[in-house]
């Protein structure tokens, strides 16, 4: 799991403006979706789905017959239940994938979560775990082709430097 530098209720993601207009890679990863899918109904689960933006997007332009989102932040899954209809939003950590779902997903989602993890394998087949066979796992993240790791952190820089 992260190291306790990841923000759980990250004030960027609340309020309402994450769902008018959507990132360009929820556009590339629905119309990824639907190749892969043959556009035919489908069930999702978005792993990390925070106040439910991609699965929003989604639902409007995927015949989606079921659709999960899971997060370990409680205030954005909340704000996720006040804005977007037709998605089933569970609280619970990537880990708690097995003992939270019996069913498997025509296609998983992890968007920008993978990066938190150091130990990329052992969650890679925790998601791989609820897809259906033949289904589709996409993951977006920064990802690096050679072999060396990069870490990337992060801090709020709305705060004073001083002089000196």
């Amino acid at each position: 799991m992260p190291d306790g530098s990841y923000l759980k209720n990250d004030p960027d993601y609340l309020g309402p403006s994450g769902y008018g207009a959507p990132k360009e890679y929820f556009k590339v990863l629905v119309e990824l979706i639907r190749t892969h899918t043959a556009n035919s109904e489908i069930s999702i689960l978005d792993v990390g789905c925070a106040s439910g933006a991609f699965l929003s997007y989604a639902l409007e332009h995927l015949s989606i017959s079921k659709a999960v989102g899971l997060d370990i932040a409680e205030e954005l899954l909340l704000q996720g239940k006040n804005y977007v209809d037709g998605v089933s939003f569970q609280l619970g950590s990537i880990e708690d994938l097995d003992n939270l779902f019996t069913e498997d997903f025509d296609v998983c989602t992890c968007l920008g979560t993978m990066g938190i993890f150091t130990e990329v394998d052992k969650y890679l087949k925790l998601l791989l775990s609820r897809v259906k066979p033949g289904g589709t796992l996409m993951i977006f993240d920064a990802f690096n082709e050679s072999p060396i790791d990069v870490l990337v952190q992060y801090r709020n820089a709305d705060h004073q430097i001083g002089n000196g």
